[in-house]
C-alpha cells in the first residue's frame, strides 16, 4: 500500500454543445463537452444523461462510459430520437478509470424546432421532417410555374 488515495475529477465538463436555451433542428442531436484532468492523471470517461423537459424526472436516455475525444472536446450522440416541438435537458460529468466520478455539470435545456438553425446538425436551417423535403417540392413548382408564365 503506497497510500495513495484515488481522487475524482475536480470539475464537472463543461457544456458545449447544445448549448443553454439552444434551438436546433437535428431529432438524434451531438452532445458535446469541454474534457476535465483528474488529479491523478487517470484515463476519464464521461457520461451523458439527456431529459425530458426541465428535467424533473428520471433521465430519457444515458450514455454509458464515452470514451474521452481528441482535442479537448468529448462528443456523444445516442441512438434515441428525439420529438419536434419539445424541450429537453442534458447534463454531463466525469469519472476516472477506477470509478470515482467528478460532479454533474450544470443542466442546459434546449429545444427541437423544424427549420431552426443547427449546431449539431448541418447548420443550414433545413428540416428532417417528410414535410420540409414536400416544401422544397412546392417551391420548385412554384418557380417553374412563374418562368412559365414569364415566357409566355
Amino acid at each position: 500500500d503506497t497510500g495513495h488515495r484515488n481522487r475524482p475529477p475536480k470539475s464537472a465538463p463543461g457544456l458545449l454543445s447544445p448549448g443553454p436555451n439552444a434551438e436546433i433542428n437535428i431529432l438524434t442531436p451531438r452532445f458535446e463537452v469541454r474534457n476535465v484532468s483528474d488529479p491523478d492523471g487517470d484515463v476519464v470517461v464521461y457520461n451523458f444523461e439527456v431529459y425530458p423537459g426541465r428535467g424533473n424526472v428520471g433521465p430519457l436516455v444515458e450514455s454509458g462510459d464515452v470514451k474521452e475525444g481528441k482535442g479537448g472536446i468529448t462528443t456523444w450522440q445516442g441512438d434515441e430520437t428525439l420529438e419536434f416541438g419539445k424541450s429537453y435537458t442534458w447534463r454531463a460529468r466525469a469519472k476516472d478509470s477506477h470509478g470515482a466520478a467528478g460532479p454533474w455539470s450544470v443542466y442546459a435545456s434546449f429545444s427541437i424546432s423544424p427549420g431552426k438553425n443547427s449546431a449539431n446538425g448541418c447548420g443550414c436551417g433545413a428540416s428532417q421532417s417528410p414535410a420540409g423535403g414536400f416544401s422544397l417540392i412546392l417551391f420548385g413548382v412554384a418557380l417553374i410555374a412563374s418562368r412559365h408564365r414569364f415566357l409566355k
